[in-house]
């Protein structure tokens, strides 16, 4: 088989206001307003080791392009601390900022850890330790903020949120927006708090691969996405994330590890040891629809795995809830099929017991492992292993391919993303298309292959089996999140 790849449209070329860009070193001591404001598209400020006191570091008015990103960075390899000092003030303020990135600091000691106000869009915080705020990890309160990426960050001890996007009185949503390959624990007091909690009316979010525990006040959520009021291409994405002791203080057994009214995906998600798994309930007087709620593991919740209350064109397939409960709504509105629950987990699991490397993953010939129903399920599972590996998804986050576990063991810490060594099965006649996507400039673009999306963010993308005719042609498409697309078309010659 042979692929030839043929160029149906170029990038697009960008000019800046300059031909080069700098980039300046400094130490501990140095004025870190001054040297952020003196930075131009495509600079870069490199932080030396050691500690940089004070706190209230301002970044304003720095606004580059898709190919001149604002960099303002830890030196690698070596630890760099923006220390608060335990004052009352915010360890860095952004502020009507787009094309900023930060990567490689610590951040703690302060109020909030990374506070955006006024207007910003196209901002990346990147492996960055935020931690012992009295307030919010990443506190978003700006009218509007989009195309935010929170990636590899570890987010602990804060006193309110890990993550709060959108302003409370609902007009500054947050669209667009992305908590990817994240490690938040630790967040929230006795009732407040959240492990994030994204506002209505935002939209369009991602939150995904991320571990939390030990999150959210009794009368919050460890995960909550409100509502858009938009159609379904602006649903907000809750998939493949961890979740245990919600809420924080083990002191409540309503509190969901996961929460939603409306208008959200909610899919490969694991929620242990937590006052409830997944509720929805009417909120702020909107209802309840538009949730699609698939394919998630519950276990050892203190009252119901899955909640479902009386809705409108929602979706409930094949969620596994045991040693927990299941509520189906009493006046409807919801779709449901292959769901399962039970006390009993005898013969379901490999191991219950946290650490275990087959800890909730199915075992062999048990109750998940092809039991689920085909009418919807998502296209991958936790691991990120395509469904279905045989002609029937499971029941639950993992799809089980034989053996045990191929990909990371839940545990503390960040998931790690092991790729799946085990391809599903393809019938005679069908191939799977397998694209590896990256941006220099670090932009995470959407893929397509022949005019089916298929993921986000930069890495290997991988279509379910597809039929395709000797010597056909199909494209596969990126476009950033600036909306800059470029394709290829591929011909298939078998």
């Amino acid at each position: 088989m042979r692929f030839w790849l043929i160029p149906a449209m170029l990038g697009a070329i960008f000019c800046g206001s300059r031909a080069f860009s700098q980039t300046v070193t400094v130490n501990p001591g140095a004025d870190l307003d001054a040297e952020a404001a003196a930075l131009n598209p495509g600079d870069t400020l490199v932080l030396s080791a050691g500690t940089y006191s004070g706190g209230d570091f301002d970044i304003s008015g720095k606004n580059g392009g898709a190919s001149q990103w604002f960099t303002i960075k830890g030196a690698d390899g070596e630890t760099v601390v923006l220390d608060g000092g335990g004052a009352a003030v915010n360890i860095v303020n952004l502020y009507n900022s787009s094309y900023v990135k930060l990567q490689n600091l610590e951040l703690k000691s302060g109020d909030d850890g990374v506070k955006i106000n006024t207007n910003s869009h196209h901002i990346s915080i990147e492996n960055c330790y935020i931690h012992d705020v009295t307030g919010v990890g990443v506190n978003v309160q700006a009218y509007e903020t989009s195309y935010m990426e929170v990636t590899d960050c570890e987010i602990a001890y804060c006193g309110s949120c890990g993550c709060y996007w959108g302003r409370s009185g609902g007009d500054g949503p947050v669209h667009h927006s992305r908590l990817a390959g994240s490690y938040v624990h630790h967040c929230g007091d006795s009732t407040t708090g959240y492990g994030i909690q994204i506002k209505m009316p935002g939209y369009a979010n991602v939150i995904e691969d991320n571990v939390f525990h030990h999150v959210a006040g009794s009368s919050r959520a460890g995960i909550a996405v409100y509502f858009t009021g938009l159609d379904d291409s602006c649903d907000n994405v809750v998939r493949r994330n961890v979740i245990w002791n919600v809420p924080r203080y083990d002191n409540s057994s309503t509190t969901p590890g996961i929460w939603s009214c409306a208008d959200a995906v909610v899919e490969n998600n694991i929620v242990f040891d937590s006052g409830m798994g997944f509720h929805t309930n009417v909120y702020d007087g909107h209802a309840i629809e538009d949730l699609k709620v698939n394919n998630n593991t519950f276990f050892r919740c203190d009252s119901e795995g899955l909640y479902m209350a009386t809705g409108s064109g929602c979706e409930a397939y094949n969620n596994a809830c045991y040693r927990c409960e299941i509520h189906y709504p009493t006046g409807g509105g919801w779709a449901t099929g292959g769901n399962l629950t039970s006390e009993d987990t005898t013969g379901v699991f490999q191991s219950t017991n946290f650490g275990d490397a087959g800890f909730l993953f199915p075992a062999g010939g048990g109750d998940l492992a092809d039991n689920g129903d085909s009418a919807v399920f998502p296209a991958d599972d936790f691991n990120g292993t395509v469904r279905p590996y045989n002609a029937v998804p499971d029941v639950g986050a993992y799809e089980y391919t034989g053996g045990g576990n191929p990909g990371w063991t839940i545990g503390n810490g960040f998931k790690s993303l092991v790729p799946e060594s085990i391809p599903p099965a393809v019938a005679a006649g069908e191939v799977q298309i397998s694209v590896t996507v990256s941006d220099p400039g670090g932009v995470a673009p959407h893929i397509w292959i022949d005019g089916v999306e298929y993921g986000y963010g930069g890495g290997t993308f991988t279509s379910p089996a597809l039929v395709f005719t000797d010597g056909q042609e199909f494209t596969v498409e990126a476009e950033d999140t600036s909306g800059n697309r470029s394709a290829v078309t591929v011909r298939l010659d078998i």
